[in-house]
């Protein structure tokens, strides 16, 4: 494609956002309007893009070049990566970072980024951070405040109409299925079918996205500080 061409020819006029952008489209492939495959996915190719950009100090390089490295269980590199791009003040490498940290083992390291994130409004942060509390994986177990956590969760996202990652709906799901088990907090069928009942409704809804359940690195989208 054009459009592909010109990035490339940007990048090797030295453009580290070119060859940034140019790895992302390589490795997720280009549609069109009509939603129907114009280029397909090629990871070496994004590597490669990915490599160029980190090699220019771009953050968004850094970022995708982590990504591709996490994915073939690299994280140890994939960490440091991430931290430089948080440095430069890239959006989500600071989550990134404790992804990367919690699959290291390091769960207590984790859970302090994971605060700092959550307490600067981050609740896919926050999200995580009730996650640690109700298991008690990397701090006390709390389950208490962490099903508080999960509801700010629901809250946060129902005000920004962010529920198309399906993260709304599995904190809606953790909340009334612990409540229902009665295990760690008292058991409250009522309570428990308030928050079940929305959930698995917009479970079976064709527009809510996909769920995630093993946590994957996000996407470039909010500004973040070194860890």
């Amino acid at each position: 494609m054009k459009a592909l061409r010109e990035l490339e020819a940007k990048g090797r006029a030295g453009d580290g956002d070119a060859w940034a952008t140019l790895g992302m489209h390589l490795r997720d492939g280009v549609r069109d309007g009509r939603g129907r495959l114009r280029v397909r996915p090629n990871p070496k190719r994004a590597l490669a893009c990915f490599e160029r950009a980190a090699a220019l100090g771009n953050a968004g390089g850094l970022m995708g070049l982590a990504n591709e490295l996490s994915r073939r269980g690299k994280v140890r590199e994939s960490l440091a990566l991430n931290r430089r791009a948080a440095r430069l003040g890239e959006p989500t490498a600071l989550f990134n970072a404790a992804v990367d940290l919690r699959r290291l083992g390091r769960h207590r390291d984790a859970v302090k980024v994971l605060r700092r994130l959550a307490s600067a409004g981050d609740d896919s942060a926050l999200f995580e951070l009730a996650k640690a509390e109700l298991m008690g994986v990397g701090t006390r177990r709390t389950p208490k405040l962490a099903l508080e956590h999960f509801e700010l969760v629901v809250e946060a996202r129902r005000a920004r109409d962010r529920a198309s990652d399906g993260e709304r709906e599995l904190a809606m799901l953790r909340i009334g299925q612990t409540l229902l088990d009665g295990l760690l907090v008292p058991f409250d069928y009522g309570k428990a079918r308030h928050w079940l009942a929305p959930a698995s409704k917009a479970a079976r809804s064709p527009v809510t996205g996909r769920t995630r359940g093993r946590r994957s690195q996000r996407s470039r989208s909010r500004s973040a500080r070194g860890c």
